[in-house]
């Protein structure tokens, strides 16, 4: 995620998010159609080639995804900002990474450092925040133990509606972890800009939260 930040900011200065990704379920399915290592091994020629692919194809999504940005270049900055700061947040709120487990004092650890580039730069925040929707889009828990209160991943949480039929709960049936569904007056989990603490699917599901 730092070398497409890296990228980006050679690109040039932090463009103004556009009207085509003001909604946070937006920016997630983006990062999600976007979401491929930027470079995969040190080879020269690999790399270089890697590269071009990955920007062609970034460019190519970021049409459909930004109609109102009209320079590839603009797209592209933007795309590779909210992307870095969706997966570095995605990351450090999930319960597991590659490298093991993440805990509440793993999150205190990480989630200050995501935050203080947030603070500089508002497209990254912006993918900052859409971290829980892109988590839910590809129905994955996770957690905001140990992260900051006034962090920009805590900004939009879900909030539950009751409901009086039988729904699933915040997933398609293709996202849905297990395949859960309520009964009776169930709960519809939908993400409001509300500010506060994010439920956690795995708690919600347990009655933990």
């Amino acid at each position: 995620m730092a070398l497409a930040l890296h990228f980006a900011r050679n690109l040039g200065p932090t463009p103004t998010l556009p009207e085509s990704l003001q909604l946070v379920e937006r920016r997630a399915e983006l990062v999600h159609r976007i979401d491929a290592p930027i470079v995969e091994n040190l080879d020269l020629f690999d790399v270089v080639g890697r590269i071009a692919t990955r920007v062609r194809d970034i460019m190519r999504v970021t049409a459909e995804f930004m109609p109102d940005v009209e320079d590839p270049t603009d797209r592209l900055n933007i795309a590779l900002r909210l992307w870095s700061g969706c997966l570095s947040a995605a990351k450090t709120i999930a319960h597991e990474t590659r490298s093991g487990p993440n805990d509440a004092a793993v999150r205190a650890r990480i989630m200050p450092e995501v935050d203080a580039i947030a603070r500089e730069d508002p497209i990254y925040a912006a993918g900052v925040e859409s971290a829980p929707a892109f988590k839910r889009l590809r129905g994955q828990g996770y957690s905001l133990e140990g992260v900051p209160e006034t962090s920009p991943v805590r900004r939009y949480r879900l909030a539950t509606t009751t409901i009086t039929q039988r729904t699933k709960i915040g997933f398609s049936a293709g996202h849905d972890p297990g395949n859960r569904a309520t009964s009776q007056a169930g709960s519809f989990m939908q993400f409001l800009p509300l500010g506060g603490t994010c439920v956690d699917p795995e708690s919600y599901y347990s009655g933990t939260n």
